[in-house]
């Protein structure tokens, strides 16, 4: 016998086991189809329920993997320095040295700071350190420690900033000193952050305060640390968006734009676009299929299959904790 005749053979049983498989299938089915039917409905719509809950991921290292070493390079410079993605809030009011526009800044710079979760720092011209001399001490404050009081003060005050390249290189005036930047840090790790799960011992700070931070456990316990998910995210940039909404107005326009206000309104787009794309594309399919059948039923028969197995596939992911990414809304597509 040749070897093509052999392989066969040794293929026939299989193969005749798994067709035998699916014909008992199919009758099993059809002898119990409305509960079959009614157990997937079932089971869809208890699937469903937990899309919802489902992480969305679209920031640009959420495209590689976590133990890609790209990604790893980039998550211990985030350790060790911080965040780098910021948010600028820019405002153009009619005059900036104003007395009545840098106490609305004043108050628009608290607000921020007191009901931004996750918040790092705000800086802005309230708060941005101010260097200067003064007879033979050298002063550093902030550089609205003090709120000019008359427009002498407030004449002195416009000349200090406008003859500062500091605040211009770090955004705190525009280049024509007609608007002002606001940058708001997020901080790098979320909920949970103050977790420790190793072992300090600072008893000593000589030799054992090194000794103590060398152990293998801080490291570690460092390392697990989360950071800043995109919920997280997201409760940032719509607390910026209340504060703004409370204090814009005609003398106070206000934009904001940055990394993590980019990825806040790409993920809600992305939200809107895949349940919009996924219906049509339902209804362009159903729509050729009629003109190819003349008939409803394969179109009937072809969306219980595909509307379910999407939900299902979605729900499955949640339950693995499996984050929704751009990658992702071509999931539907494929299942079309």
């Amino acid at each position: 016998m040749s070897g093509t005749d052999s392989e066969r053979a040794s293929q026939g049983p299989l193969r005749q086991r798994v067709e035998d498989g699916l014909g008992a299938w199919a009758h099993v089915v059809l002898r119990f189809r409305w509960p079959i039917a009614l157990g997937v409905l079932v089971l869809t719509g208890a699937l469903a329920s937990l899309i919802p809950q489902m992480e969305v991921k679209m920031a640009s290292e959420d495209f590689l993997f976590e133990d890609d070493p790209v990604r790893a390079v980039y998550d211990e410079f985030r350790r060790d320095f911080g965040q780098d993605q910021v948010t600028i809030v820019a405002v153009s009011p009619p005059e900036i040295f104003d007395l009545a526009f840098l106490e609305k800044l004043e108050a628009f710079h608290r607000d921020l700071e007191d009901e931004l979760p996750y918040l790092e720092e705000v800086t802005s011209l309230v708060n941005v350190r101010s260097t200067y001399g003064r007879g033979d001490e050298l002063v550093v404050e902030d550089l609205l420690d003090e709120m000019p009081g008359n427009e002498k003060e407030l004449a002195a005050f416009r000349e200090r900033v406008l003859s500062t390249p500091f605040y211009f290189k770090t955004g705190m005036l525009s280049s024509d000193g007609r608007a002002t930047g606001i940058r708001v840090e997020v901080a790098v790790y979320g909920e949970g952050a103050d977790v420790f799960d190793g072992e300090l011992d600072l008893a000593g700070f000589d030799g054992e305060f090194e000794d103590a931070f060398a152990e293998e456990g801080t490291d570690e316990s460092v390392r697990k640390r989360p950071f800043l998910s995109g919920v997280e995210n997201a409760r940032v940039i719509e607390s910026i968006h209340r504060v703004i909404a409370r204090h814009a107005g005609p003398d106070f326009p206000v934009m904001a734009a940055g990394g993590t206000m980019m990825t806040y309104e790409f993920t809600k787009q992305l939200g809107k676009d895949v349940p919009l794309f996924f219906g049509g594309g339902l209804v362009v399919i159903g729509l050729f299929l009629i003109v190819l059948f003349r008939r409803f039923s394969p179109v009937l028969l072809s969306f219980s299959v595909v509307v379910p197995a999407t939900i299902s596939t979605f729900g499955l992911a949640s339950i693995l904790r499996l984050p929704f990414s751009a990658p992702a809304q071509l999931i539907p597509s494929f299942l079309l």
